[in-house]
C-alpha cells in the first residue's frame, strides 16, 4: 500500500470504531458481508463516478480503483458464492494460485463469472453516481475544502454539520 492507501485504511478503521462506540481501533475482521463488499466496490468507483458527474467525462485516473473493484467483484462471484447465477460454490482459484497450464475452469464458467462481476460493478457504479448526484453540494464543498487546505483533516464531521 502507498501512503494514501494506509491513511484511508486508518481513517476507515477509526470511523468504524466510532460508529460502534469504541474508543480505539481494534483488529480489522476476516469475514465480509455482501453489503460490505458492495460498499467497498461503490467507494472504489466513487472517483470515476465523480468525474462523470462533475465533468461529464472520465479519465484514466481511476485505473487502480477499477482494478480493485473488479478483483472484489470477481472474488464475490467466483470464490465466495455471492452470485445467484453461480451459487454457493468456488469456481476460481485463489489469487496467485492460478496454474500456468490452466485451472480447470470451463470457458462458459469464466464467461458467467465475468458477466456476474460486470453486473455487480455496474450496480455499484450506478449507486455511486446516484449518491454523488444526490449530494452534489457536499461533493463541491469537499472539493473546495481540499483545494483550499490541501488536506481534509476532520472533513466528515464538518461537512455533515453544514
Amino acid at each position: 500500500m502507498v501512503g494514501a492507501d494506509l491513511a484511508n485504511l486508518v481513517n476507515e478503521a477509526a470511523l468504524l470504531a466510532a460508529r460502534r462506540n469504541h474508543d480505539r481501533v481494534a483488529m480489522d475482521r476476516y469475514d465480509y458481508s455482501t453489503a460490505y463488499l458492495r460498499g467497498r466496490i461503490t467507494g472504489a468507483l466513487g472517483g470515476r463516478a465523480s468525474e462523470e458527474v462533475v465533468y461529464g467525462d472520465v479519465t484514466t485516473g481511476a485505473e487502480s480503483d477499477m482494478d480493485h473493484a473488479s478483483q472484489i467483484a470477481r472474488q464475490m462471484v467466483g470464490r465466495w458464492g455471492m452470485s445467484p447465477a453461480i451459487g454457493p460454490i468456488t469456481v476460481l482459484p485463489p489469487p496467485g494460485q492460478e496454474s500456468p497450464y490452466g485451472d480447470g475452469v470451463a470457458p462458459a464458467t469464466r464467461e458467467l463469472v465475468d458477466t456476474e462481476a460486470r453486473r455487480i460493478i455496474e450496480e455499484c457504479y450506478q449507486q455511486a453516481l446516484d449518491t454523488l448526484r444526490g449530494h452534489r453540494d457536499r461533493l463541491d464543498r469537499l472539493a473546495h475544502t481540499l483545494l483550499a487546505r490541501e488536506t481534509l483533516g476532520d472533513w466528515p464531521a464538518r461537512l455533515i454539520r453544514r
